[in-house]
């Protein structure tokens, strides 16, 4: 065949990154093991752990991809054009953020009102993980170009 085996792929270059998108992928699953087990709550009293423990993940989380050395910097230094999308993911960091707060508030005066409202901001949250998911596979682990 003159063109050579269809099957053959050019090598992806590794992210220049290895362990900022490891460790992503390490909080990632905690929080969403963390989801899961908030999905289940459905009195309020139950809640407040669980929002005590997510504030403080998420802080870690949302701090480890958004540095400077993060998986946002590592993205972007694999493929630039996704600076629309990444801006997009740091607006949402901010608003499941003020979700989250207010959940938290609303479980001191109203504990009930707060489990759906901790449901809700648990499905924003999941989706945007998953969406933070398909990006960086998507970026990491495609033919962008490069090395060809």
């Amino acid at each position: 065949m003159p063109w050579g085996n269809a099957m053959t792929t050019t090598p992806i270059s590794p992210p220049r990154q290895p362990a900022v998108f490891a460790e992503q992928a390490t909080q990632h699953a905690s929080i969403e093991g963390l989801l899961a087990d908030l999905r289940l709550v459905t009195a309020g009293a139950a809640l407040a752990p669980l929002l005590t423990e997510l504030q403080t993940m998420l802080l870690a989380h949302f701090e480890h991809e958004e540095a400077e050395d993060g998986v946002f910097s590592g993205l972007l230094e694999r493929d630039y054009s996704l600076v629309g999308e990444l801006d997009a993911l740091r607006r949402q960091h901010r608003e499941i953020t003020v979700l989250l707060e207010r959940t938290v508030a609303l479980l001191q005066s109203e504990p009930e009102a707060a489990v759906g409202a901790a449901h809700n901001m648990a499905g924003q949250l999941f989706a945007h993980e998953q969406e933070e998911n398909e990006l960086v596979m998507q970026t990491l682990y495609c033919d962008c170009g490069e090395n060809d």
